[in-house]
């Protein structure tokens, strides 16, 4: 455009200096300014870091703890290993249901198939979601 372009320090120090010796003063200023602000700007970031780090956490646990199943309720199981499989993504990811046979310590599950047979192995409760069963209605068709 023609002229000099300014920097972001240019705009925050005062500029309007006709002689050469008056520049390193004007910077000097701007540094003593700048260091007086310091300590009470790194006190609001250390707030503000402890203020997002308890949002964060209080998400977190409010995400990883599941809801306490019953032994009787129906149950869908998530298939993890298709989380990160992009050629899965069209896979059912819930499989089920399935009743809760015991409650064990540690959010973990015993789970049967609906026939009565045991299901091998444990499930832990990030795992699972109730299963709410559709009520289907009849339709009339009319012709």
């Amino acid at each position: 455009m023609g002229r000099q372009a300014r920097l972001p320090v240019e705009l925050m120090v005062d500029f309007t200096i006709t002689t050469e010796k008056e520049l390193p003063e004007a910077l000097l200023e701007r540094t003593f300014h700048i260091m007086k602000r310091m300590d009470s700007d790194i006190e609001k970031v250390k707030a503000r870091v402890q203020e997002k780090q308890k949002e964060r956490k209080k998400r977190y646990d409010e995400k990883g703890i599941s809801e306490k199943l019953k032994i009787g309720d129906k149950v869908l199981v998530e298939q993890t290993q298709l989380r990160n499989n992009m050629s899965a993504k069209l896979e059912k990811q819930w499989i089920g249901p399935y009743y809760v046979h015991n409650v064990l310590d540690k959010n973990v599950y015993k789970l049967r198939h609906m026939e009565g047979r045991l299901v091998q192995g444990v499930i832990h409760g990030n795992r699972l979601k109730l299963y709410h069963e559709q009520p289907l209605e009849p339709m009339v068709l009319i012709e």
